[in-house]
């Protein structure tokens, strides 16, 4: 019997973590991914809270459900429900949401760590930016909003934010990739290649 959404939609329940409370079956279903014979990806985005769930089917069979976090990195600027669930990542309440629960990991993210040098920070001479890999992949271009409050348990201690996505650092510019790569960032050359064009 073929996988329905409905069936998507128990497992989504059944993998709720039981921290983030109410809202396990208020999710609705923007994707499915993939040909017959091979893994097949349905996406589900929550109408309210700022997580997402995906929904993973092999051999008429769900074999893997995730629930992470939804940033506005992930919604398509040209999809008005997107825009929509977009004013919902905005409140006081997502941030709250987002700094209690470890909702991102180090691997949704690109990393670029640049060698130049800034004279005119020097206690802090050098920088990284972080690029979520969904915007990336989407858009081929930077994000411009900050990242601190979504992911910052994951940085090294010693960074600060200097602007929207970029951070400065002490160390030596491959002391800091080595660090980033250690806490499971991910390093692109593709992204690598946009950020030294």
């Amino acid at each position: 019997m073929p996988i329905s959404t409905e069936d998507c939609k128990r497992a989504i329940v059944a993998a709720w973590p039981a921290e983030y409370g109410e809202g396990s079956e208020d999710f609705k279903r923007v994707s499915k991914r993939g040909k017959k014979g091979e893994p097949i990806e349905r996406l589900f985005y929550h109408r309210k809270l700022p997580l997402k769930a995906i929904v993973i089917e092999e051999n008429g069979a769900i074999v893997k459900t995730t629930i992470k976090g939804l940033g506005i990195f992930d919604l398509s600027d040209e999809s008005e429900s997107d825009q929509e669930l977009a004013e919902n990542l905005e409140t006081q309440e997502a941030y709250e949401f987002f700094e209690k629960h470890d909702l991102f990991q180090p691997s949704d993210f690109y990393f670029y760590v640049s060698d130049d040098v800034d004279e005119h920070q020097p206690e802090y001479p050098h920088y990284f930016v972080l690029v979520p890999v969904t915007f990336y992949e989407r858009n081929g271009y930077m994000y411009d909003q900050e990242l601190s409050p979504l992911m910052g348990r994951h940085l090294p201690d010693d960074v600060g934010e200097a602007s929207s996505s970029s951070f400065c650092f002490a160390v030596t510019p491959d002391e800091m990739r080595a660090e980033l790569a250690k806490r499971g960032f991910l390093r692109s050359e593709k992204f690598d290649a946009f950020m030294n064009r």
